[in-house]
């Protein structure tokens, strides 16, 4: 982890590579309909959890917690 705030990416770049990746999984189902691998179903199955995951983490940092007083 960096040690300072100038280790860490811009919120632009973390934007823009979401955005890259983003599309990237659409040209690959675009470019793959009615043909899909097994494999292929896992991986964007296990890319679907992870972005649900995100959200779920996103939600709970955002929420009030009693613990924390809030």
């Amino acid at each position: 982890m960096p040690d300072d705030q100038d280790g860490w990416p811009s919120v632009q770049d973390i934007s823009a590579y979401d955005e890259r990746t983003r599309e990237r999984v659409k040209k690959v189902y675009a470019d793959n309909v009615g043909r899909w691998t097994r494999r292929l179903g896992r991986v964007l199955q296990m890319a679907f959890e992870h972005e649900a995951c995100v959200f779920f983490l996103c939600l709970l940092a955002l929420a009030p917690s009693r613990r924390r007083g809030c």
